[in-house]
């Protein structure tokens, strides 16, 4: 990985690109990919089995907007596939997603003048090659950017295919230590047997890799989730209601329930495939393209206000009177009593006798604060608890929510920036938990 030194993070994130390179077993077992351990003096992940990579460089930009338009991508993501090309040739010699007259020789040759300007695009005129981005393909994303962490990476992995591996790979001597060729179980034992160690990330892609029987097999799932063109995704975990049919089958055994641990597991599969296609995981259980975030589910989320319309649904506003006050309502439940309702409706009233509203409640600033929390907890931006306390004209920083915070801050489970508590991407699985110790 190229440029090493500390750095800033930022909201947004280092941005960095890595590639998982497959290659054919010689027994005819499990395909292979290729593994680096990076050296211990390094200062992010050090001693640690990776794939080869590193950071976004300037000069992958410069060459990123250049060939964007060639390889139907926006300039961001040339650069992230440039990078990975690069980081590549550097790390192992290895000269993948380039086209031209390649050779053992001049690949060699590439990787020493690359050593030396530190940019992609003066080797590829040296050596009259191409980009040749189609040769490798989109297949996750980690970005841990609300992690108490000194450095947030926001990785973008890809695939490739070497075939039948019949080439040399050595290490650049400085930045790893050894490169190895190993299946994806093969590495997760290894790890547990204590023989190389593993950063979560990896872990996460090795156990989603072995579950691939070859290459074709591993690109196909990628592509498919890139062919739906889903631009926002709700993943709510089903919740039983006593009371329901679900319910009741629960209460008498007859309804297997997941183990909790499986969840767990399903949360963080469904984030990490969802993030490699480019859908952000904006909300603990919602994920959008940018700019495509749920609008009105923001609202209520940040404590905004909010029209229901439909059958069932709810609204919010606030009272213009009365500030740190407000008023929710909820519709009528029944569609044929709701439709009948609308008939009579009045324009001049919010909720008990609006004509259509079932049920309505105030709020005093109290409870709008515990929904300000329990809500904007949810976001991955969090809650602006200073702001939430001016807008509902009280004080919310309590001893006792000062005391709750340090001590959810001390496990780890709470991170306060100024005024604004965010939970780690971690401890979303405990963000109800977390709230109501708020309260």
């Amino acid at each position: 990985m190229t440029n090493d030194t500390p750095s800033d993070s930022g909201p947004q994130g280092i941005p960095a690109a890595t590639i998982i390179i497959f290659r054919h077993s010689a027994d005819g077992g499990a395909p292979e990919v290729l593994m680096t351990v990076r050296s211990r003096e390094m200062s992010f992940a050090g001693g640690m089995a990776v794939f080869p990579g590193g950071r976004v460089d300037p000069a992958d930009h410069a060459l990123g907007e250049l060939a964007a338009a060639e390889h139907g991508l926006t300039p961001d993501e040339a650069a992230h596939q440039i990078a990975a090309v690069r980081e590549t040739l550097e790390e192992t010699g290895l000269a993948l997603g380039l086209s031209g007259d390649i050779s053992a020789a001049s690949a060699s040759a590439a990787r020493a003048m690359l050593n030396q300007t530190g940019a992609l695009a003066p080797v590829l005129e040296a050596f009259g090659w191409r980009l040749d981005l189609a040769q490798i393909t989109p297949f996750a994303r980690w970005f841990p950017k609300n992690e108490a962490i000194s450095r947030v990476y926001d990785t973008r992995f890809y695939l490739a295919n070497l075939g039948t591996g019949a080439v040399e790979v050595s290490i650049d001597h400085s930045e790893n230590t050894r490169l190895f060729w190993t299946c994806a179980q093969g590495a997760l034992e290894a790890a547990e047997r204590g023989e190389i160690k593993l950063i979560f990330p990896t872990r996460r892609n090795l156990e989603r890799l072995a579950l691939f029987a070859s290459y074709e097999d591993a690109r196909a799932q990628a592509e498919a989730l890139a062919a739906t063109g889903l631009r926002h995704l709700s993943c709510y975990q089903l919740t039983i209601e006593p009371g329901t049919q679900f319910g009741e089958r629960r209460k008498r055994g007859l309804l297997p329930m997941a183990d909790e641990g499986v969840v767990a597991d399903a949360f963080l599969a469904i984030e990490e495939a969802l993030e490699a296609r480019g859908l952000r995981h904006y909300e603990i259980s919602n994920y959008a393209a940018p700019g495509e975030e749920a609008r009105h589910n923001l609202a209520y989320w940040r404590g905004d206000e909010y029209v229901g319309l439909g059958c069932a649904a709810f609204g919010f506003a606030r009272d213009q009177h009365r500030p740190g006050f407000g008023l929710r309502w909820r519709n009528a439940i029944e569609p044929k009593r709701y439709v009948e309702k609308t008939r009579d409706m009045r324009d001049d009233v919010l909720g008990d006798g609006d004509g259509v509203s079932m049920f309505s409640e105030e709020l005093d600033a109290q409870a709008l604060l515990r929904e300000r929390i329990m809500l904007g907890l949810r976001l991955v931006e969090g809650v602006d608890l200073g702001r939430a306390g001016a807008e509902l004209a009280i004080d919310p920083w309590t001893p006792e929510r000062l005391r709750a915070i340090d001590r959810l801050a001390d496990r780890g489970r709470l991170i306060r920036t100024g005024d604004v508590l965010t939970i780690p991407r971690a401890a979303w699985l405990f963000a109800d938990d977390i709230a109501a110790r708020l309260f």
